[in-house]
């Protein structure tokens, strides 16, 4: 066995180390040396210095973590209550989201004209521009009935919001004919004369329907439809946006000049 403090070797037997007097413990054969530890009142105050630096760190450090995660929770709220959306209301609306809403509608029939005609075609083949040849002559009366449409696109339309006044304004495209569908399942051929040597062919129905459409859309602007169309566009548009927007906006709906 061996001296547990300066290592030399011991014999069997022997309580005490031959070299530097230190007690020798046998324990099962195996001898080890336990050095005796002592703290100095000095020492004692260091380590219990040291363990009230390391609470006092400690309860610091806890402090500015708590600090921390209030700061952050705060800045979170505050930017939540400050958050403002252009136009919101029971359900969040913006601009943008408005705006696509509304030109992603498209074409809008605000007028519907319907109408019952009877349209004449009455001519006859001619010797050079001299005279009418005889027994050529041709004469048609046909009732058509036909439906024209009108109204605007909003795909042409703009829209503007001002948050400082609470308006929204849009301008609308004028208004044009958006179809014009005649039933020709409907027509009724009410007069048809011809002379020996004269008929009526496919090419002279498209002709007539051709002429028909021609003017009964003349008719619609002799009657100021068009004005009517706009009118109507503006009162839907109107209750529409209004149905989107808050109470305290004012909604303006225009014609594009």
């Amino acid at each position: 066995m061996f001296c547990g403090k300066c290592g030399n070797k011991q014999k069997q037997d022997t309580d005490f180390c031959v070299s530097c007097g230190e007690p020798v413990m046998k324990d099962n054969n195996i001898t080890t040396n336990i050095p005796s530890v002592s703290y100095s009142s000095s020492d004692k105050k260091k380590m219990s210095l040291s363990i009230d630096t390391i609470r006092k760190y400690a309860v610091i450090a806890g402090v500015v973590i708590i600090v921390i995660i209030i700061a952050v929770i705060a800045i979170r709220i505050n930017d939540f209550l400050s958050f403002e959306s252009p136009i919101e209301d029971n359900t969040v609306m913006n601009f943008l989201i408005l705006e696509e809403q509304v030109t992603s509608i498209g074409e809008i029939a605000t007028l519907r004209f319907f109408y019952t005609d009877i349209f004449s075609r009455e001519d006859s083949k001619r010797f050079f521009d001299l005279f009418d040849i005889p027994f050529t002559q041709r004469k048609i009366n046909v009732k058509l009935d036909g439906t024209i449409k009108i109204g605007i696109d909003t795909a042409d339309a703009s829209l503007n919001v001002s948050e400082s006044n609470k308006t929204v304004t849009m301008m609308l495209p004028k208004a044009k004919i958006l179809s014009h569908e005649i039933h020709m399942e409907g027509a009724e051929v009410l007069d048809n004369s011809t002379g020996l040597f004269a008929s009526f062919n496919l090419e002279d129905w498209f002709e007539l329907e051709v002429e028909g459409r021609e003017l009964m859309e003349a008719r619609v602007f002799e009657r100021k439809l068009f004005e009517d169309a706009e009118n109507e566009a503006i009162r839907m548009m109107r209750v529409f946006i209004e149905s989107l927007v808050p109470d305290d906006y004012t909604v303006r709906v225009n014609i594009k000049s």
